[in-house]
């Protein structure tokens, strides 16, 4: 499991290799955000990793999205990526480039003059991973300056779900129902939402 943008330390001493959530009914959250004066609390049918960021606006396209497919299969989803400003994007594509190789990554986008933007800031400065990562940021910031979107993520229209406990065609048949595309990826699915 890759947990470079959001690590999470698990007492060695035991038998987990990653986080486990609260015994409970499998699926089911419950959302923090309405209070008593709101009335009952929202059954959320997704939970997001620590330290994501998720706009209000996407919010509702993940519930309604976990609430489609809690119906199929009666399991939530796990957000682990939403919104990603350009300086998130730059350390997510720096992450991704050093770990899965420039060609696997170039291959991934529909934009090649974006993409090869972005590889030639980092093959500029990959000796040094906090200038290359700030060097991305402002090619990313200049392309997004342009009105150009090397990602889904920098417009919160694309969130990523964790691949290991989610069942493939029950999410692309829950996304058809509210509108969008998947896309397989490494150790996640990439859903973009319309």
């Amino acid at each position: 499991m890759c947990y470079a943008e959001e690590p999470v330390v698990v007492d060695d001493g035991t038998m987990c290799r990653v986080p486990t959530p609260t015994p409970g009914p499998n699926g089911l959250w419950t959302s923090k955000q309405p209070s008593a004066a709101h009335g009952p609390a929202r059954v959320e049918h997704f939970r997001e990793a620590g330290g994501i960021l998720i706009t209000a606006g996407m919010r509702e396209k993940v519930a309604n999205l976990a609430d489609e497919y809690f119906k199929l299969t009666g399991n939530g989803l796990t957000v682990t990526s939403g919104y990603r400003p350009p300086d998130r994007q730059a350390r997510a594509m720096y992450d991704k480039i050093v770990r899965e190789g420039e060609t696997k990554v170039k291959n991934l986008y529909r934009s090649q003059t974006l993409i090869d933007e972005i590889l030639k800031a980092y093959r500029a400065h990959k000796d040094n991973p906090t200038v290359a990562v700030a060097e991305i940021q402002k090619t990313i910031e200049a392309q997004v300056e342009r009105g150009s979107y090397i990602s889904n993520h920098l417009r919160s229209n694309a969130i990523d779900v964790r691949k290991a406990t989610t069942n493939l065609g029950s999410l692309k048949t829950a996304v058809s129902k509210v509108g969008g595309r998947v896309v397989v990826e490494g150790d996640h699915y990439h859903v973009e939402l319309h």
